[in-house]
């Protein structure tokens, strides 16, 4: 797994710290499973189909292979 950096308005990351103490989990988990949501939705989206011819080299497939890894994690 690698990592970035995610630039938040202050407001926005102090709900997240609080929210994940609420619900005793990490942040990143957090993170990590509204990015799937997003993806997942983005793909059954008719906006997908377009995007996609617009994506090189990519297929249905790899992504739905990256959702699966990126959820597995």
């Amino acid at each position: 797994m690698t990592t970035t950096t995610l630039r938040l308005p202050d407001r926005v990351l102090k709900t997240l710290k609080l929210i994940s103490v609420k619900e005793h989990t990490s942040i990143n988990k957090i993170l990590n499973g509204l990015v799937l949501e997003y993806l997942e939705d983005y793909l059954d989206s008719t906006d997908a189909d377009e995007a996609l011819a617009e994506m090189e080299n990519k297929s249905w497939i790899e992504l739905d292979t990256l959702i699966k890894e990126l959820g597995s994690n």
